[in-house]
């Protein structure tokens, strides 16, 4: 595996912050309650790219429609989540 901070498809991370902060904002809908994830890990299945620059496709362990969270990605158990919000995980690695 690289030693290089960069993240792949296929790398193992931890998210933690959700919009570049650990905590929600006053008023946050439940089922937008993102922040409810940090501390859960997931793979990333996909980088964005165009309106999704900056972000990638993170399939988490656990589901987040379990804690009420809204997904509308065709992948279940996935959500756009901007890099600077995830940690890499160098101890696993899938594919």
């Amino acid at each position: 595996m690289r030693k290089s901070g960069k993240l792949d498809c296929g790398q193992r991370v931890c998210l933690m912050s959700f919009e570049g902060q650990s905590n929600s904002q006053a008023k946050t809908r439940d089922d937008e309650n993102y922040w409810k994830l940090i501390g859960s890990n997931g793979v990333i299945s996909e980088l964005g790219a165009d309106i999704m620059s900056g972000r990638s496709l993170v399939t988490f362990d656990d589901d987040p429609a379990d804690l009420g969270l809204a997904c509308h990605n065709p992948r279940p158990k996935s959500l756009w989540i901007k890099i600077k919000d995830l940690k890499r995980l160098d101890w696993e690695k899938t594919k």
